[in-house]
């Protein structure tokens, strides 16, 4: 889905990479019901990945190729999971996202926890904590980022 926000320069968020991790789907659900009436901040490039397992409620249907395998640079470019996610892949970047996020869950018990890959910090105002840069949008809050308020 691409869709309008007042800054044109979309956030790129993918979800249900795997069938039975459901939490970023509900979270941009969430996110979506409460923009209904009004304009989202920021443009919003959102990949809803895997819907056929989920609808199995497993990470991968039998056969299927794992989501979180298959995107530019895998070593198996010629299956149809590997040709929708260029596909996916070329479209956002001709967006020029200014971050990507994708949402995973944990199906054990693990403590909560983030990968961030590239991150300029800075320390802001004494009020603010500390942030990471071109990731705290001060029109809708934290988007993405370190906060250690």
């Amino acid at each position: 889905m691409d869709l309008p926000g007042r800054e044109r320069r979309p956030l790129f968020v993918s979800v249900l990479l795997h069938g039975n991790e459901d939490t970023g789907l509900a979270a941009a659900q969430e996110v979506l019901r409460r923009h209904l009436s009004r304009e989202l901040h920021r443009s919003l490039l959102l990949f809803v990945g895997n819907v056929a397992a989920a609808a199995a409620n497993v990470r991968t249907l039998p056969g299927q190729a794992d989501y979180n395998r298959v995107w530019p640079g895998t070593p198996t470019p010629d299956i149809p999971e590997a040709h929708m996610a260029r596909w996916v892949f070329d479209y956002a970047a001709s967006r020029r996202p200014f971050a990507s996020i994708d949402i995973h869950n944990n199906t054990g018990l693990n403590p909560h926890y983030a990968c961030i890959r590239h991150c300029h910090v800075w320390t802001a105002p004494a009020d603010q904590g500390l942030f990471c840069g071109g990731a705290f949008d001060r029109g809708c809050g934290h988007v993405f980022g370190l906060s250690m308020r």
